[in-house]
């Protein structure tokens, strides 16, 4: 005669395996990898949090890791948590349509590399800093999460970091600096001015002659 608690924990766990194996196959007619049974989609807060924490560790390390060594840990990263593509059209402004599908690549392109090089020259040594996400709120133009870096020194840098959903990943296509001054219209005014002058071959130009001299000698 069978033991009925045995019986029934062979149900059980026979209709834990039909389960686990039709979300797998949803997850496969769907596209997906098969773990996304278990991975959870990241959010904004993520996005933001992992910038922060790779600018921490970058700050941190500063003097062993040298330029490059900051530039090569925050690529990665921020390749993951900027839609540079998005930045650079926004950057461009009118004239972004009026270039060639091989133009708009090179740009893209050279606008992640400037930004990448950017952080990692400016990020350069650590006084005790800490980051922390202080809120969240919604604007017309997406997610706002914002961000604090408390110094030594002083008062703390307020970032705003304005984020869109993009192909089902939040990306930031923005940043507030003191909650307020927008890098992206910075780069605006920067980018109008080259390409009225040089055009796209000129912005490109540029944009390369900076990274180099944000490397360093």
């Amino acid at each position: 005669m069978s033991n009925p608690g045995i019986v029934t924990r062979t149900r059980c766990l026979k209709a834990l395996r039909g389960l686990l194996l039709a979300l797998v196959l949803a997850c496969v007619l769907a596209g997906q990898p098969a773990w996304c049974v278990t991975a959870a989609t990241p959010g904004p807060n993520d996005a933001v949090a992992a910038f922060d924490d790779a600018l921490q560790h970058a700050m941190q390390d500063a003097h062993r890791l040298g330029y490059q060594g900051r530039y090569d840990l925050l690529a990665p990263v921020m390749k993951r948590a900027f839609d540079f593509a998005t930045m650079t059209r926004l950057a461009a402004g009118a004239a972004w349509p009026k270039l060639s599908p091989d133009q708009q690549t090179a740009l893209v392109d050279a606008f992640g590399r400037f930004s990448i090089a950017t952080y990692a020259n400016q990020f350069n040594g650590y006084s005790g800093e800490r980051f922390a996400i202080t809120g969240r709120s919604e604007s017309p133009q997406g997610i706002v999460i914002a961000t604090s870096m408390s110094t030594a020194k002083g008062d703390p840098v307020r970032f705003n970091y304005l984020l869109r959903e993009i192909d089902g990943a939040w990306r930031i296509i923005d940043i507030y600096v003191d909650g307020t001054i927008s890098q992206l219209a910075v780069r605006r005014s920067e980018f109008s001015a080259v390409l009225s002058q040089s055009g796209p071959a000129g912005l490109l130009q540029s944009l390369n002659e900076r990274i180099k001299a944000l490397a360093g000698p």
